[in-house]
């Protein structure tokens, strides 16, 4: 999965969630990688910065829309490769944001 650091999907702000949500709180980076992989609904995970690859919350995105994401240094989105949703989804312009860096 493609890991975009400080991007935090949640309902109403880029994607929706898949239930449970969380999904877990005790799962690794890669077994939350490996639940989202088994999932075909399933376009990406959202993980604390701060429990990398370690036991940590594992919340299972769809519907991902990276414009309407938003910028938050306490999450990471994992997304899966090539995922995106609908059929228009080609190449997904680059996240901006009026934030700026403190």
């Amino acid at each position: 999965m493609g890991k975009l650091t400080g991007v935090d999907c949640y309902q109403g702000k880029g994607a929706d969630a898949i239930q449970p949500d969380p999904y877990s709180n005790t799962l690794t980076l890669d077994q939350c990688e490996a639940v989202c992989d088994q999932d075909s609904s399933c376009e990406g995970i959202i993980r604390k910065s701060s429990d990398g690859q370690g036991s940590g919350i594992c919340y299972k995105r769809r519907n991902i829309v990276l414009g309407n994401c938003v910028k938050d240094p306490e999450w990471n989105l994992h997304k899966k490769p090539g995922s995106g949703g609908s059929s228009s989804t080609t190449v997904k312009p680059p996240i901006t944001s009026s934030i700026k860096p403190v």
